[in-house]
Formats: C-alpha cells, structure tokens, sequence
C-alpha cells in the first residue's frame, strides 16, 4: 500500500480546493505521460501532494456509510457492485448522483487498485469528474469517463448486464465498448440500445463482451463490419431520416445496416 488511509472511513466529498489539488496532481501525471518521461520514481514523487481521503481538503457527509478502503477487486463490475451495495441508499436519498465532490472522493481513496498501484494511470477525467469546478471549457463532455460514477450508473442502470462495459479481470483499464457507446450522448440516452447491444454483443457463457466486438473498422479488408465502433457513427446517420429514439431493439438491428443485424 502506496497510501496511508484507514481500513474503513465514511463517505467524505472533495471540497473546491481538493478537486483542484487531485485535479493539478494528475494534470502533472499526464504531462509526463505525454513527454515520455513517466517514471515510477517521479509519478510517486508527484503523488505526494494529493489530497489525504482524510485530511482538510474533504469533509465528512452527514450520516453517510462507511467503505472498506481494504477491499480489491476483479474488475470494475464487481467494484460496482460493492459501491451499488454499500452506498446506492444514500446516494438515492440525498440525491448525490451529480455531487462531484464525493465521486472524486471515492476514486481517490480507491486510487491505487484503479492505477494499478500508478503502474496504469489513465488520463485525468478518468478519476476526475468533467462537471462542476474543474469542468473544461469546450470540447466533447467526458463525464462518462469516470471510473466509479459511471461505473455505479452502469451497475444502477443494468445490474449483471452491466458486465458488457466493463474490461474483465482488470480495474484500470477502461473497456473501448464502453468508449464506443457511452461516448457518445444520443446512445446513452436511447432506452432501447443497451437492449440492442446486450442482444448483439454479449457473450452468454461470461455475460462479458464477446470477442472481437470492438474490432477496428477496415473497409478495405473487409473487417469489422460487426464491431460497436460502426454503431455511432450509424446511429447518427439514422437520426436524420428517422425518430430514431423511439426505434425498438430490432428496429435498430433492421436499420442499422449490414453487419448491425441481430
């Protein structure tokens, strides 16, 4: 354990300061990356200065349940499940959904089985929410990036089906199906896609993504006419001939085109 923490704590929130401070510290982590200058030696000298899941940059909320910082997981589906199980009353009756503070709050207690002790950090919306003080000025919103809000919103949504999102086996990586679907705003908010998806893409045997579902796009070689990536790029298409939310699952498996049928 790279971090000093206690074993259990109760829900907490960043406040503006700590979001700012875990928000300059990975910034700082990223531009390493980027500079393929990213040694272990200086991503553990730069985590130093972020906030403790304790200290003066959080604050405890009011009766709120504890989480077991001890725990691991197989893979973000189960650590989903673990928040759904530990924290989905609360959150449902505060109405935390959109409390920035406390999603970042929990990526950073779980920071380190999240980057596979630093050894996989992502870029910093992963572990940051896009939304409130550190929200970017333009661009693509990557809200749906987040590894434990959006992992709890798939979990609260779909339950096991929810698996189709996730990367197995691993908690720092974000699965390329959940980048190809989530990412973009008219999938997420059609109500009949996830049906369609679990229909098309999800393996039976593991309840996972089937291999393969998320193959690159190659015309030319006549590859990946199946893959999810062609599904956004269509759907958008089909929004412009058709009221394309109120298409069922097997309308949108009969319009999607070749290769999208189910």
């Amino acid at each position: 354990m790279i971090f000093n923490k206690p074993k259990k704590i109760s829900l907490r929130e960043l406040t503006d300061d700590g979001l700012r401070k875990f928000f300059d510290v990975m910034k700082n982590i990223n531009e390493l990356k980027k500079k393929k200058i990213q040694t272990r030696e200086k991503v553990l000298e730069l985590i130093k200065d972020l906030p403790k899941v304790n200290d003066d940059f959080s604050i405890e909320l009011f009766n709120a349940p504890e989480l077991d910082l001890t725990l691991n997981f197989k893979d973000r589906y189960y650590f989903a499940k673990y928040l759904h199980n530990t924290i989905n009353v609360f959150i449902k009756e505060k109405r935390y959904r959109n409390n920035y503070g406390m999603w970042a709050w929990i990526a950073l207690s779980y920071l380190e089985i999240l980057t596979n002790d630093f050894k996989n950090i992502l870029e910093k919306y992963h572990y940051l929410p896009d939304a409130g003080v550190i929200q970017r000025d333009n661009g693509v919103p990557l809200l749906y990036r987040h590894s434990v809000r959006e992992s709890y919103l798939l979990f609260d949504n779909y339950k096991e089906e929810s698996k189709i999102y996730f990367s197995r086996n691993t908690m720092s990586k974000m699965s390329d199906f959940l980048e190809q679907t989530r990412g973009y705003t008219k999938l997420r908010r059609h109500k009949s896609m996830h049906k369609y998806l679990v229909k098309k893409y999800l393996d039976p045997n593991t309840g996972y993504l089937k291999a393969g579902a998320a193959n690159k796009v190659l015309p030319e070689e006549d590859k990946g006419r199946n893959s999810v990536r062609r599904v956004g790029p269509l759907y958008e298409c089909l929004a412009i001939s058709y009221a394309a939310p109120r298409l069922t699952t097997s309308q949108l498996g009969e319009l999607l085109g070749k290769g999208m049928e189910i």
